[in-house]
């Protein structure tokens, strides 16, 4: 190799320490530029010669090259500002922007962005940051079967927004009203059985339903109920109304004033703690109406004009105005909210399309398991602003020039979350319930249509007052001793075996006692007592002066017999004699017909006809009410009379009974949420009460937080999320592209970006009022610096050096 090539050595030298001194002073000369990734320079080894020497081929290097230009992805100091929007990556990731006009998409680490006048949220060179945007129209729809909820321990997604990355571009300074959809509570209620505060025997899980009176002022009693959770909701123009929900614990037992069992709720695991809720609002504000027909959308006209539930101009104001929702809430042993139960009014009627339901809210029968939002959770129509097909989540409507129907009431339902949710298909267990059924009065009716009245004995004919008959056909009465019949003007309670005959047991107001006719004595008399004679035969006994007596067969002194009072009996040596009693005293007839004058025997004891002593009648065919299968509503959870087996006396015995398990429309599938309200409290409470409304605001302040969600925040108090941040990164930093202005671009070799939000999966959070500083160290770049100067000196003095030879060369031709 000549000396010319050993110059072209160290001009290569030359050229990669220059080139080197220049990636230097770039890091240097954007050491405060803001999210700049600094450089180093890498050299290799150029080429190699081959050669010969004495021992063996041998190898000469050519020069140096630059072997690669890698970037330093490393993250950079923080810098606090002034700025909400601008933002700083704590750990990997990219912000992406788009040039407005082009698809082309950028990546930065320089988050000094700020909305312009198009209130796009922009960096300094107007490019738009890109994110995923958050739709807050609520609009909630009615399940349309089993709705899939994970398995009851939920994990939040860090994703807040939907669809694809598009612009930051907020749509308005301004933000329309929203009307509520969802209404949360989180309760935290009793169960030491002090919580019941309103008590109804006849229905007692649906006492607080059944006290409501819109008519008074208050609806309910301050004392009626154990506990209240309240929050203002919101209509579709954003006018604010105050939403209260009642709660009143349940005893599932519960003794009468006379001791007796007033009803008993069956069908629940023991320990178990109900509730009863009333979901209301103000009457006033219930524009909700019933029994329209024929509503016509183009013309605002009925066929037959609704009846309002407040204040209407011909029927007033109906009892139930102001209800929303009644149900009960079932809490488990340890105080965990297992199940639910939810009415609304007509939600599963059939009303034709533009028709309105057509019962009246007064009548329990209306009040009928809800639908289910989309959610899981029972919706109730709140209908302040008097649609005309949203009073009931069963209501249809056409518009003008269409003939398919469609749910009005669906746009303005809310739903009601107490942190349970029904997960399986149907929603509700029972969808019918075995009932008594009853008149328009309410009473119970039997198989004619009769009309049936209740005591403890159980039914009877409310028109005749008749129990049923005997078996000897006899109408049969009850009063507070028992059933019995009318003979002329007797009442007749049952039999007594005397004299070996069965004669009738009456009742004699007068003495208070009861009595049977002796036919054995003229005039037949009223007997009050029995006894029992020696030989075990039972007589009708009298008093009189001398004392207690029955009549019967005596002997006389001297032979004969005759008909006589019997007072007792006298052992006569092992021989009873028959005592009786004359004007010189109590005597006895012996063996040789003599008279003996007696002061000690045995007399007879005597009972009084009591209910205990006496047969009673047996009412061998009961008035009893007929029986219906109908749609599961608040009037199947009333209490029913069941048999429940005879007193001592044979009188049959009844109980008051609510089955919760087959006549309450509970969940069928139910997912408890975390913070869902439970009853193990000392006292209640509502922990936590939320809902999604709001009126209308203008936007005063913007805010990111570390999961670069951008939320809005208005003058109307409101704080809404609007978008999310995308995040990008790569597999391969250093084949990024750079094109200036602090952006990087993709390229076969960094490959396609991996694309998610800040905090999750890898991706650094996002931290406002930061920007990320340049991450040039400039120790490091100075000592770069002088070790490249040094260099580049070193293969400047090989070329001179190399000169120098040459010179000699070129000079031995001289």
């Amino acid at each position: 190799m000549g000396l010319s090539a050993s110059m072209w050595t160290s001009v290569s030298g030359l050229l990669a320490h220059g080139n080197k001194m220049n990636l230097v002073g770039n890091n240097i000369a954007n050491v405060s530029t803001i999210g700049f990734k600094s450089q180093r320079m890498d050299f290799n080894d150029y080429l190699y010669m081959s050669g010969s020497s004495a021992s063996g081929p041998t190898q000469i290097g050519a020069g140096v090259s630059t072997y690669a230009v890698l970037g330093d992805y490393s993250q950079g100091a923080l810098e606090t500002t002034n700025s909400g929007t601008d933002l700083a990556i704590d750990g990997n990731g990219y912000f992406g922007v788009r040039k407005t006009g082009s698809d082309q998409k950028y990546y930065t680490r320089a988050g000094d962005f700020f909305f312009d006048k198009e209130r796009k949220l922009v960096n300094p060179e107007g490019m738009v940051v890109q994110g995923w945007k958050v739709e807050n129209d609520k609009a909630l729809t009615f399940s349309s079967g089993a709705t899939n909820l994970g398995t009851g321990t939920s994990s939040e997604s860090s994703y807040v927004g939907s669809g694809s990355p598009t612009d930051i571009v907020l749509s308005s300074w301004n933000l329309p009203p929203q009307q509520t959809t969802n209404v949360s509570f989180t309760m935290g209620l009793t169960n030491d059985g002090n919580g019941d505060k309103t008590t109804s025997a006849g229905s007692p899980l649906t006492a607080l339903f059944d006290l409501w009176d819109a008519t008074s002022n208050p609806p309910i009693a301050k004392d009626a109920f154990s506990a209240k959770s309240e929050i203002k909701v919101y209509d579709e123009g954003g006018n604010a109304h105050q939403l209260s929900v009642y709660y009143d614990q349940v005893a599932t037992s519960k003794e009468g004033t006379n001791g007796s069992t007033a009803y008993t709720i069956e069908g629940l695991p023991a320990g178990y703690t109900v509730y009863e809720y009333l979901v209301t609002i103000p009457p006033s504000e219930d524009n909700r109406s019933f029994g329209g027909e024929g509503y016509d959308e183009a013309t605002n006209t009925w066929t037959r004009d609704p009846t309002k539930f407040y204040d209407d101009p011909t029927t007033g104001t109906n009892k139930q105005a102001g209800v929303l929702m009644s149900g009960q809430l079932i809490f488990n042993a340890s105080g965990q909210l297992v199940n639910q139960t939810a009415y609304t009014f007509g939600a599963t009627g059939t009303p034709a399309a533009n028709d309105q339901y057509a019962g009246s809210p007064d009548s329990k029968e209306s009040w009928q398991p809800t639908k289910l939002s989309s959610n899981g959770l029972p919706v109730f129509t709140a209908n302040f602003t008097g649609q005309p097909l949203a009073n009931s989540v069963s209501e249809t409507m056409t518009t003008t020039g269409t003939t398919t129907p469609f749910s009005q009431a669906q746009n303005y339902i809310m739903e009601l979350d107490l942190g349970l949710k029904n997960i399986g298909s149907p929603a509700w267990t029972n969808p019918t319930a075995t009932t008594i059924k009853t008149d328009a009065q309410g009473n119970p009716v039997d198989a004619g249509g009769n009309a049936l009245g209740v005591s403890k004995y159980g039914y009877y004919n409310l028109a005749t007052g008749f129990y049923g008959k005997d078996a000897a056909g006899h109408d049969l009465l009850a009063d507070d001793k028992g059933f019995y019949y009318m003979n002329g003007a007797e009442k007749i309670y049952g039999t007594i075996n005397v004299n070996g005959g069965t004669p009738n047991v009456a009742y004699d107001d007068t003495t208070s006692s009861y009595y049977f006719t002796d036919t054995t004595v003229t005039p037949n008399a009223k007997c009050y007592d029995v006894t029992v004679d020696g030989g075990g035969t039972t007589h009708p006994a009298y008093s009189d002066a001398d004392g207690d007596y029955y009549n019967g067969t005596v002997p006389q002194a001297g032979g004969g017999t005759t008909n006589g009072k019997i007072y007792g009996t006298f052992d006569d040596g092992g021989t009873p004699r028959l005592v009786q009693h004359d004007a010189t005293g109590y005597f006895y007839i012996d063996g040789a017909d003599a008279r003996q004058a007696v002061t000690n025997f045995d007399k007879i004891a005597t009972s009084k006809v009591k209910p205990d002593t006496y047969v009673a009648i047996d009412n061998t065919t009961r008035v009893a009410p007929d029986y219906e299968t109908k749609a599961n509503s608040l009037d199947s959870l009333k209490t029913q009379l069941v048999a429940d087996g005879v007193t001592a006396e044979g009188n049959p015995k009844y109980k008051a009974v609510v089955n919760f398990a087959t006549n309450a429309a509970s969940m069928t599938t139910t997912e408890r949420q975390e913070g869902a309200s439970a009853a193990n409290s000392k006292t209640s409470v509502t922990q936590n009460a939320t809902q999604d409304g709001y009126a209308s605001g203008t936007l005063s302040d913007v805010r990111i937080d570390t999961s670069g969600i951008i939320y809005g925040v208005y003058s109307n108090g409101t704080t809404l999320p609007l978008y999310q941040i995308t995040m990008y990164d790569f597999q391969n930093n250093q084949g990024l592209w750079r094109d200036g202005g602090n952006l990087f671009s993709s390229t076969n070799d960094s490959g396609e970006p991996r694309i998610g939000v800040a905090g999750d999966n890898g991706f650094g959070t996002t931290k406002a009022y930061n920007i990320e500083q340049s991450n040039v160290d400039m120790s490091r770049e100075f000592v770069q610096m002088i070790t490249t100067q040094r260099g580049f000196q070193a293969n400047s003095k090989g070329i001179t050096t190399v000169d120098t030879m040459l010179e000699t060369v070129i000079g031995m031709k001289r």
